[in-house]
């Protein structure tokens, strides 16, 4: 993958994976809609490490680790699950006058990581992106460079458009009983995705 054809066809393929209403996309709306855009950066970009990581991993053929250690994976998918749901139960018994909670205390770097590795829809994701765009005959260092770039840039976009709207959501909608419906829509959404990750993980 070296010619701007090759990129513009890598971004039309993951765009509608992407930037679906997943779980990852789905969080940071929630993330931001309660803690500010700006609040929501840390969560981001700890989600983010763990699109570009996993990338140049599965690149790599790292991928094997999995196949050797499947309890790790489970562990880790299970803690992501577990903070998922956390989240979920905060929203749901905030009250309105918390919805600008203070910034330490805001989720961070770790456990955007913990989340994004939980979802399996990432991994599927990037068995595709790979399937279609890489010779695993053949693999070549730069153009796995340059592919797990381009998906930790397009997840950065994506992440960061939804936490836009949940930011602007919480702007518009900021009465009493506005913002208290949306923490308890917020609070379903969570756990509908912590459910959603872990049938699609432990299938």
């Amino acid at each position: 993958m070296t010619t701007g054809a090759d990129f513009l066809a890598l971004c039309l393929f993951v765009f509608p994976l992407m930037f679906s209403p997943g779980p990852s996309n789905l969080l940071s709306a929630a993330a931001a809609s309660r803690f500010g855009l700006l609040g929501t950066v840390p969560f981001v970009i700890g989600m983010d490490l763990m699109v570009l990581l996993p990338a140049l991993a599965v690149g790599y053929g790292l991928v094997s680790l999995i196949s050797i250690s499947p309890a790790l994976l489970h562990g880790l998918q299970i803690a992501g699950v577990a903070f998922i749901v956390f989240l979920a139960i905060s929203f749901w018994r905030a009250e309105p006058h918390e919805a600008r909670a203070k910034l330490e205390k805001t989720p961070g770097v770790l456990h955007g990581a913990l989340v994004q590795f939980a979802n399996i829809k990432g991994l599927v994701l990037l068995l595709l992106v790979y399937s279609q765009f890489l010779d695993m005959g053949a693999v070549d260092g730069h153009t796995v460079l340059v592919i797990s770039l381009a998906l930790t840039a397009l997840s950065l976009v994506s992440h960061f458009s939804w936490a836009f709207f949940g930011d602007l959501l919480s702007r518009f909608a900021n009465t009493v009983p506005a913002i208290r419906m949306q923490n308890r829509i917020y609070a379903v959404l969570l756990c509908l995705t912590s459910l959603w990750i872990l049938l699609k993980g432990f299938a």
